[in-house]
């Protein structure tokens, strides 16, 4: 793996493998390896922006499904950074009981405001492997009744083909480089 890609790289995404080249994506039920056929751009667009709909003062909305945008065929992985667009804060679920951005006792939201100390998002940068698409729980954190709640993604879908699946302790038996991404909880 170059050292000019790798997932959460700061500044403008990039992709964290060539075609050719073998990822190891970790889930839950293990490690899966494989090597990558192709590599599609998913740019900024209506289509790939959420809209939660109107929110009220102080609410959440719960375990809201990021399906539609973010669900990818059999053999895809997607590499996605977001973009929050309203004064929502948003907490990501991957899978729906797993926080992500999280540390011992909390989970850190991503705001309006994470675009600050961050703008080019590499923060925000999460994986999607196939059907297993993240929630989002919504929150309105103002005093005021919101009428839009919306996140933006954009990022890579890449085409896979599988190699083997591998536990942690046959993690070493891999020969080949790969670049190791988290797919789902951790």
């Amino acid at each position: 793996m170059s050292d000019e890609r790798w997932a959460g790289r700061p500044g403008p995404i990039t992709p964290v493998a060539s075609i050719g080249e073998h990822v190891l994506i970790r889930r839950l039920r293990g490690y899966h390896l494989y090597r990558i056929l192709y590599r599609e751009g998913l740019p900024l667009s209506n289509t790939l922006t959420v809209n939660f709909g109107a929110i009220a003062a102080g609410a959440t909305l719960a375990s809201q499904s990021l399906q539609v945008p973010l669900e990818l065929n059999d053999l895809q992985l997607g590499q996605f950074r977001m973009r929050v667009l309203e004064d929502i804060r948003l907490t990501i679920w991957q899978p729906r009981s797993v926080g992500r951005f999280q540390v011992k006792n909390v989970i850190s939201n991503v705001t309006p405001f994470t675009e600050i100390n961050d703008p080019c998002g590499h923060v925000t940068e999460i994986f999607v492997y196939e059907d297993e698409w993240p929630f989002v729980d919504v929150n309105n954190p103002t005093g005021y009744n919101l009428a839009l709640a919306r996140a933006q993604f954009y990022g890579f879908r890449y085409g896979l083909d599988k190699i083997g699946e591998y536990t942690e302790e046959s993690l070493a038996g891999i020969a080949q480089p790969y670049t190791a991404v988290v797919g789902e909880g951790y």
